[in-house]
């Protein structure tokens, strides 16, 4: 029997997924981290929460479970122990993932359908309460999942590899954990979020038509609502998002319920229907986490900018780099220029200064000539101690030298 299909189309899509999910959530956290989309600061804490789980789903479950053991068969990930925790660390972010896109879609529900709730609970302080209570109870759910393995092998007194213990498939304890997890994940939030997007379906269609009674009467037909305009965008993201997590999650909500009324504990062979319908339903659901970047580009204009500047910026940098590289290249050659110069500028200046001050220091101050101007007799008053030369030591011999014949001084 050759290789199984469905292993081929995950070995090529696998990695696909991860090299589209790992740049786009971290581009999606960026962008909505830094909140110039025009979003309320409630959806933003919700959205950027949704985006960093998505991403620890893309490590967690495609890297570490499929690629890593795909392509290097033998390493420290093997180990029982790192195994174990990456089983349980994968179960933990799908959870939360789940569990957030029910409180973002509950969020949504309180804004547009409570009215008196709305003020107290679409707030970015509760949201934040709401990612992190969310957050700690997926890990803490999580946790057991971690002593529902053993080794395959012991080697060198090293417990390698992840089997699933025969206890956990014949214990009524881990089978009624079992369910508790399937239900609660991903069967429950797959209602909740279709109950709670009919439920606001129907009170915008309600409040949609008494508004364009009410406006329609005072303002004409032909009017704009302006408060209606303004959650378009926010119901636009809800329904994408929704919709999109109800249409990837529906297989594996739909396979879990088989499996749990046909009471399914072993495939046939790998060529089994149910084998098949199991892994496109995993391959569907962690699809769901790379597709929310794509609804914010699709119906978010501000994030589209914001994703141009994010795309342009590594370009501008490098053209920004290349320039000033370029401008200090010239710097240097026309400051070594002037500084040649410079340099031989002050040594003239520096030689004639050096004679002249030598030649002025012999002359008595007696001898030195009292000049017609003003600011010449100020400075001339007073005889100036020529072996301590100060500013007005200068301005003496300035002077003199503007009114002191030609020709060389006498020594007294």
């Amino acid at each position: 029997m050759g290789y199984p299909v469905i292993f081929q189309i995950e070995d090529v899509y696998y990695p696909v997924l991860a090299a589209v999910g790992v740049p786009v959530n971290l581009v999606a956290i960026v962008i909505l981290f830094r909140g110039k989309c025009g979003l309320s600061k409630c959806i933003s804490v919700y959205l950027v929460g949704m985006a960093v789980a998505d991403l620890l789903v893309v490590i967690t479950d495609p890297i570490l479970r499929w690629i890593v053991p795909i392509y290097f068969p033998v390493s420290f990930l093997d180990i029982t122990p790192v195994c174990s925790i990456i089983k349980s660390l994968g179960v933990a972010t799908a959870v939360v993932s789940v569990w957030l896109t029910v409180a973002f879609t509950f969020d949504r529900f309180v804004a547009i359908c409570c009215e008196k709730l709305k003020t107290k609970y679409c707030t970015e302080k509760m949201a934040a309460v709401v990612l992190g209570t969310v957050s700690a109870l997926g890990c803490l759910e999580s946790i057991p999942w971690y002593f529902t393995l053993k080794p395959e092998y012991i080697f060198n007194n090293v417990p390698w590899g992840c089997a699933t213990k025969l206890s956990f498939r014949t214990s009524s304890a881990w089978a009624t954990f079992d369910l508790f997890h399937r239900i609660l994940t991903p069967c429950v939030p797959f209602f909740l979020i279709l109950l709670l997007n009919i439920l606001t379906v129907k009170r915008i269609l309600a409040a949609s038509r008494v508004r364009r009674g009410l406006r329609g009467r005072s303002n004409g037909e032909h009017q704009k609502d302006p408060e209606m305009e303004n959650r378009k965008k926010s119901i636009i993201l809800l329904f994408s998002i929704s919709g999109s997590f109800i249409l990837l999650w529906v297989g594996q909500v739909v396979n879990n319920i088989y499996l749990r009324i046909t009471d399914v504990q072993y495939y046939s062979s790998y060529s089994d229907p149910l084998f098949i319908i199991a892994h496109t339903a995993k391959i569907l659901q962690l699809l769901s986490s790379c597709t929310n970047t794509c609804i914010y580009v699709l119906t978010q204009s501000k994030f589209r900018e914001e994703l141009k500047n994010v795309v342009k910026y590594p370009l501008i940098l490098v053209k920004a780099r290349s320039s000033g590289c370029r401008k200090r290249q010239k710097l240097r050659m026309g400051t070594s220029v002037k500084t040649n110069r410079e340099q031989g500028y002050q040594l003239l200046c520096g030689t004639l200064s050096n004679a002249f001050i030598i030649e002025m220091y012999f002359i008595p101050s007696s001898t030195l000539p009292v000049t017609s101007s003003e600011n010449s007799n100020k400075i001339l008053q007073n005889p100036v101690d020529l072996t301590s030369p100060t500013e007005e030591h200068y301005h003496r011999i300035f002077a003199h030298a503007v009114r002191w014949p030609s020709g060389k001084a006498s020594v007294s």
